[in-house]
């Protein structure tokens, strides 16, 4: 089963009672996963996880495997001042969820950062 739209190891902060760090997403996400392959899918596609997780550990399961389905990696979302993925991050909440764009030349310019970064684990 895939599943084709997904957002390993997003944090309910409030509820969780923990800053959303690089460290928790990491954790939930590889949680996430392994919970996904239990439950049947082997495939996801992945919409979206702050601090690029979901990239992060897909370059790095060959060197250090986990339990998990495949993987479609995203990065951080893309989002627009002031949407529901313009959300602080962090231990100060110092940084944001999401790759904040105001302008056309701002969504060029991120879309760009991302498919960087994502495109050398596809190829």
């Amino acid at each position: 089963m895939i599943n084709a739209h997904t957002h390993v190891g997003l944090v309910n902060a409030a509820k969780d009672h923990y800053p959303e760090t690089e460290t928790l997403v990491t954790y939930k996400a590889l949680k996430d996963l392994k919970n996904g392959l239990k439950g049947g899918v082997t495939y996801i596609r992945s919409c979206g996880v702050p601090f690029d997780v979901d990239v992060k550990l897909k370059n790095m399961r060959n060197d250090y495997p986990f339990e998990g389905p495949g993987m479609r990696p995203a990065g951080m979302p893309i989002s627009i001042l002031g949407s529901h993925a313009d959300q602080p991050l962090g231990e100060n909440h110092e940084l944001n969820a999401s790759h904040l764009v105001n302008s056309p030349d701002d969504v060029r310019k991120a879309v760009r950062e991302q498919f960087k970064k994502v495109q050398k684990i596809l190829n």
